[in-house]
């Protein structure tokens, strides 16, 4: 897609420079975190949709801004993979393993993909807690800056047979408002810069303070 990208540089009459992915170093100090947000905010520039509001503010005002990842209700994802799946008998996998999710995980975990740094908000607790946490440290750009409960982070059963795919999702453990008062304490934290991803479900019960939480992005 190299012509297409030209075409459009083109188009915006945008100057680019190849001479610096050729010296010594440049892929170490290329994708830093400074390097990597600046990238992004530039971006929104010259991209057909529409300008954030923190790619509008003055660049000596913004900075470099950090994105955050929202998920109310991540889950310890438990994958075990079967030659063969038999209703009502049983079954032994021939692999398993342990994969951190929830719809807010992902966005930092392809964020992660892409050299983007991120901080990851969240609830987690219970004996699944620290398991989960020491899941996210094979990603080296997601920052965990949970909340912590009394419940239990939630287990999901993902099962892969021969043929389809079997999700045993669990609800999940219960979250006080004061929990969720912790929360949008740290929300009220972030700079004016920063982008706020929060993705996946919201418990019943917390609908109000959710939606309290995005005014405060907004405002």
């Amino acid at each position: 897609y190299y012509d297409e990208v030209l075409d459009i540089l083109r188009e915006y009459d945008v100057t680019i420079s190849l001479g610096d992915a050729l010296r010594p170093g440049c892929i170490d100090d290329s994708s830093d975190a400074g390097q990597i947000s600046e990238l992004i905010g530039n971006s929104f520039r010259i991209l057909p949709f529409p300008e954030p509001e923190c790619a509008k503010i003055n660049s000596r005002e913004r900075g470099f801004f950090m994105i955050y990842t929202c998920t109310l209700n991540p889950s310890l994802d438990y994958y075990m993979e079967f030659d063969k799946v038999e209703l009502g008998k049983t079954n032994r996998s021939s692999l398993e393993y342990y994969e951190a999710g929830g719809k807010g995980i992902n966005v930092s975990i392809v964020l992660n993909n892409l050299m983007i740094p991120s901080r990851a908000l969240g609830f987690v607790g219970g004996f699944t807690k620290d398991f989960f946490i020491s899941l996210l440290q094979k990603y080296e750009y997601i920052e965990p800056v949970f909340t912590f409960i009394e419940g239990h982070t939630r287990i999901n059963v993902k099962v892969k047979g021969d043929l389809l795919e079997t999700e045993l999702n669990a609800k999940g453990p219960s979250i006080t408002e004061e929990d969720m008062r912790m929360m949008l304490r740290r929300v009220e934290r972030l700079n004016r810069s920063d982008i706020f991803v929060l993705s996946g479900n919201c418990p019943d019960n917390l609908v109000d303070l959710t939606e309290k939480m995005i005014q405060l992005c907004i405002e």
